[in-house]
């Protein structure tokens, strides 16, 4: 393993790799950019004084990640870049972190866990907002409770009205583009994953359940929301880490939407037929900026619970208006890098974010709760 601190930033022209590029920059630890778009590549560069390297999986080789000791991962969807990245990365013995979530992805590379550790590599997948702050939230709980059987999360975006996930997607496919809540790239991420299942680990086991065949109501200062089973990964992240048997993971909704996700296994071979998916692609607004609600808070909770007793916690986080709520995903993912740049003696293979850069990591991201309550 390379002992330099020289950094890549992958996706670096995409909308969060810009986030993230801009706040490196401000903080002192500037990043090689790297990139599939010359024209994009060159224009960040630009703005920043930034070297960059230009390439894609047909031309990847070793010599791009000469003198570089990590990659940051930011260009989605996931699915098209990670794998083959992250397999350069562990062959160069360069440590990989993406802030990706699909779970065929994180799945792909679990595959890459004994090949990571026997050189030296770490793999870091879905360093974003809900993995690092259930992550976070999973060890805050385990040390009020060591042993617990079941682990349970549930992510709200904003506890403002606003235009949620699926409310999101599906004006996207209409044409719009003022209000929405996330990323052109995020919605193209959600298109490409409309053949996913909502996922959970059950007696060790992955047991994958209908959309919305699984609901819970959660609590954040009194007010109660609903929430369906979502396919997060954490039932892959966090299980290595935990070994918790069972591990739910849920997405706070308005009710309406959740009957929406309810018609999706009806209409799942049609959206999965390839000149579909290519005719929603196209329909996606692309070059705007999301829109997050001034005041606006993203909320997780976590419950563990072992026999008679349980846990709960919570972590909020109160994003500023110059990164339109992605400020979690751009602030958590370089402190991980961050910390895995200074500390040489983390754990390699396959690792959540709290594994190889502390259970406090929550700390380094601006604007951010984490407390717990036990029973």
């Amino acid at each position: 393993m390379s002992k330099n601190t020289h950094w890549l930033l992958y996706g670096a022209s995409g909308y969060t790799g810009r986030l993230v590029a801009k706040e490196a920059v401000r903080q002192g630890i500037a990043p090689i950019l790297g990139g599939r778009s010359l024209h994009s590549l060159t224009s960040v560069a630009a703005d920043y004084n930034l070297t960059w390297r230009l390439f894609d999986q047909q031309q990847a080789c070793p010599s791009v990640l000469d003198g570089v000791s990590l990659v940051v991962n930011c260009a989605g969807p996931f699915a098209e870049t990670a794998p083959w990245l992250a397999r350069l990365c562990v062959e160069c013995g360069v440590h990989y972190i993406d802030i990706g979530g699909e779970v065929s992805v994180v799945q792909q590379l679990l595959q890459l866990d004994a090949s990571a550790r026997s050189h030296g590599v770490a793999i870091v997948p879905a360093c974003g907002l809900a993995s690092i702050a259930t992550d976070c939230l999973a060890q805050a709980l385990l040390k009020k409770l060591p042993t617990p059987t079941h682990l349970r999360f549930a992510v709200e975006y904003c506890h403002l009205p606003c235009r949620g996930s699926v409310e999101s997607v599906l004006l996207a496919l209409l044409g719009w583009r003022k209000g929405l809540s996330v990323a052109a790239g995020s919605l193209r991420t959600a298109v490409l994953s409309l053949g996913c299942l909502p996922l959970s680990r059950r007696e060790r086991k992955i047991e994958v359940s209908p959309w919305g065949s699984k609901t819970i109501q959660v609590g954040f200062d009194g007010q109660i929301r609903h929430a369906t089973l979502f396919p997060w990964p954490d039932a892959f992240c966090l299980y290595p880490s935990t070994q918790v048997a069972n591990i739910e993971s849920y997405l706070v909704l308005k009710p309406w939407e959740i009957r929406v996700l309810k018609m999706v296994p009806y209409m799942s071979p049609f959206l999965q037929l390839p000149l579909i998916q290519r005719s929603m692609l196209a329909r996606l607004p692309a070059n705007y900026v999301p829109k997050f609600p001034i005041g606006g808070q993203n909320r997780i909770w976590a419950k563990a619970i072992s026999g008679d007793h349980e846990a709960q916690g919570w972590l909020t986080h109160k994003p500023g208006q110059h990164m339109s709520g992605y400020d979690f995903t751009v602030f958590g993912v370089l402190a991980v890098a961050k910390r895995m740049l200074a500390n040489r003696d983390h754990p390699v293979g396959f690792c959540s974010p709290a594994q190889v850069a502390g259970d406090d990591l929550w700390h380094d991201i601006v604007n951010t709760e984490l407390w717990v309550d036990s029973q």
